[in-house]
């Protein structure tokens, strides 16, 4: 069966776009012009994510300020932010370079979206060629929107969870309804919720388990067949080029996110030190019944953070560890990240944005070809992605690329019986083998005047003395015991129990 691939969703913003978003701040252009260039970007973004051979495309979130405040605002600055907020509200995030991400503060109810992705969606399915896919904010991160201590007057912490509840519900149901096939979750503060930064006072509150309920909230709202396209996206960050909370022990987030009942995750991995270990734990931690729904494991098998390309062949090895740990029929290809999550990241450790949008195209080319290759399907000169799997756990992964292929294309032989055989169709011949039905009345001892079944058991028997294999047609069944060299008996044709 095929492995499945799908990127998280954002692809860096052109520079000409970000000096829109600047102009737009500074007064310079109005919101028309500005939105001129997000349709540029996000029409290219399409059609450069189709030529990649991408299952599912997006506009690459040109058209929004982050992955976390498009519902918010307009951009990052602050300008066109919706009602009920000021832009003065707590760190989401402070990362490894120095630089932080703020959110709005919320100061009254009721909550509500200024913006809804089903707006992007509709849009890009007048340009895409290809299935669309959207991804949305989380409920955990914008529950951070309310004061981390006491309440606001008139507007109690209780109400506004149950407004955000709801809007973020409408947020994914008009998705679908605009044509969006599959619709994932970012959730990156899953593995900052565990950081306890002191700079930043909410990660030292223990709110996973709180965030995974609040979350669960929403998604339970939807039946087992819709939350087979609803995803969960985690990573340690990636704005800038830095990351925010890849220190966290990944076991800390990972046992406790697969009790989200989403039908699939696209899970950072590719970055990590230990690969292994995080194929372990979703293999450990994912469930084949999340109230309905098999949970697929979308393993990051590219770095978006890094310039460097993979190539296929090395996207093709992290699936084959994978496959080790989750079973093939749930594992899946991803990025580990989106390849620029706000709208204001110039990537300077790819020297211009424009670079690394290019960078992104080939790194997602050679991701869906990596997959291509680690499940292309059963045949002549092909390996399936469960023979690759079946491989791998034997032990097989060590061989050359082409001794994989021989390996799971062997097959057992009819001499073998099933006990005897290897998990990649290795065998080893029987040793008790039977030469049939016992005859008494053979004349001489060259079993002249036998029946033919007789002189087939004579003729396995020869074979088994000379060290050869026995003919598999001689197998009866019927537990004779081994012929010794030397045994004069071996010339009468069979042997007595």
């Amino acid at each position: 069966m095929p492995i499945p691939t799908e990127l998280v969703g954002s692809l860096p913003r052109p520079m000409k776009l970000q000096e829109a978003y600047q102009a737009y701040d500074e007064g310079k252009i109005d919101f028309a012009q500005l939105e001129a260039e997000q349709d540029k970007a996000a029409e290219d973004s399409i059609k450069r994510l189709e030529q990649t051979g991408e299952t599912y495309v997006t506009d690459g979130e040109q058209r929004e300020s982050s992955f976390a405040t498009y519902p918010l605002t307009d951009t990052l600055a602050g300008t066109g932010l919706a009602d009920n907020l000021a832009g003065d509200g707590q760190f989401f995030a402070i990362f490894d370079d120095g630089h932080h991400r703020q959110l709005p503060r919320l100061t009254g109810g009721p909550f509500r979206y200024k913006r809804f992705a089903s707006e992007f969606v509709e849009k890009n399915k007048a340009t895409a060629a290809k299935p669309v896919k959207q991804a949305v904010i989380a409920p955990s991160m914008l529950m951070l929107l309310y004061p981390l201590e006491g309440e606001i007057e008139g507007y109690s912490r209780e109400q506004f969870l149950d407004d955000l509840c709801d809007e973020v519900e409408k947020d994914i149901r008009q998705a679908f309804a605009a044509g969006a096939e599959r619709v994932s979750i970012d959730f990156t503060e899953g593995r900052l919720a565990n950081k306890n930064d002191a700079r930043n006072p909410w990660t030292n509150k223990d709110m996973l388990q709180e965030f995974i309920d609040l979350n669960n909230r929403v998604i339970d709202r939807f039946s087992a067949e819709e939350r087979r396209n609803i995803g969960i996206h985690t990573c340690p960050g990636g704005d800038c080029d830095s990351v925010h909370s890849k220190e966290v022990p990944y076991e800390k987030l990972l046992s406790k996110m697969f009790q989200l009942n989403a039908g699939y995750f696209l899970i950072q991995c590719a970055s990590e030190e230990d690969r292994e270990n995080v194929y372990k734990l979703c293999g450990q931690y994912s469930r084949e019944d999340a109230n309905g729904v098999a949970q697929v494991c979308f393993m990051g098998v590219i770095n978006p953070l890094d310039p460097e390309v993979e190539t296929p062949e090395q996207v093709k090895e992290q699936l084959v560890s994978a496959a080790k740990y989750i079973p093939v029929e749930r594992l899946g290809a991803t990025d580990d990240c989106g390849f620029s999550p706000f709208s204001r990241d110039v990537k300077p450790k790819h020297g211009s944005p424009d670079f690394a949008r290019d960078i992104a195209m080939q790194k997602i080319a050679n991701r869906v070809k990596g997959t291509r290759l680690a499940s292309r399907s059963s045949g002549p000169n092909e390996t399936s992605a469960r023979a690759i799997a079946r491989c791998s756990r034997a032990g097989v992964g060590r061989l050359s690329a082409g001794g994989r292929r021989r390996a799971a294309r062997r097959r057992p032989r009819r001499h073998c019986d099933d006990a005897a055989r290897s998990r990649v169709g290795r065998r080893r011949p029987i040793r008790d083998h039977d030469v049939g039905p016992r005859r008494r009345d053979l004349r001489g001892g060259d079993g002249g005047g036998a029946s033919r079944r007789a002189r087939r058991a004579q003729r396995g028997r020869s074979r088994g003395l000379r060290g050869e294999r026995p003919d598999p047609r001689a197998d009866r069944g019927h537990g004779v015991r081994r012929l010794r060299p030397g045994d004069g008996r071996a010339r009468a044709g069979l042997l007595p129990r």
